[in-house]
């Protein structure tokens, strides 16, 4: 274990003047790598708006474009599933029938009235 010669070697004191040279190397370095991290970061933010800008003119040149066809061959559902949802179809549809009968009788009695009024 005291063969290693590293570990024999004493250490020699540095001086002031060579801890400040030291200091300052690895300040001017630190300074270097701030200066590269922000002409990324001013990289990084003009590709954001191009992104943007892209993403943006998109949407204006394809306004259907997340509009899909869908086409259904099955639906496997159980039998009273099945029922429970067409008891619920055909009461949607009496509303709907009355308001379509109603728009018929009014389309009706305008036409009725016309047409007997030139007969």
């Amino acid at each position: 274990m005291d063969n290693n010669p590293q570990l024999q070697q004493p250490v020699q004191p540095r001086t002031p003047t060579e801890m400040l040279a030291a200091q300052t190397q690895s300040l001017s370095e630190l300074v270097e790598i701030q200066r590269m991290q922000k002409e990324q970061i001013v990289e990084l933010k003009n590709q954001n708006e191009r992104v943007i800008e892209l993403l943006a003119s998109q949407k204006r040149e394809s306004p259907a474009a997340g509009i899909a066809q869908v086409k259904i061959e099955n639906i496997n559902m159980p039998f009273g599933a099945m029922v429970g949802f067409l008891i619920k179809v055909s009461l949607a549809a009496i509303p709907a029938a009355i308001i379509i009968g109603i728009l018929y009788a009014f389309v009706a009695a305008v036409l009725g009235g016309i047409l007997g009024s030139i007969f």
